[in-house]
């Protein structure tokens, strides 16, 4: 992915630190296990939008914090 460091904007910064968790397979791992404690046990993990995995889900909160 090519990212513009020259960019006033918050995102060049939050989308390396994204690509070095990912990039991390034991710490993608702790982050998986923390998502997993967070979202309730009632989710039904069969059911719901195609094509959502935690990763996604991961990136588009931090993105809406960010």
């Amino acid at each position: 992915m090519r990212i513009d460091f020259k960019s006033r904007e918050n995102i060049p910064p939050l989308l390396l630190r994204l690509q070095s968790i990912y990039a991390n397979l034991e710490l993608r791992s702790q982050v998986f296990s923390i998502l997993e404690k967070v979202l309730s046990p009632d989710i039904d993990r069969n059911n719901g939008r195609p094509g959502m995995e935690q990763w996604k889900i991961f990136v588009l909160g931090a993105v809406r914090l960010n």
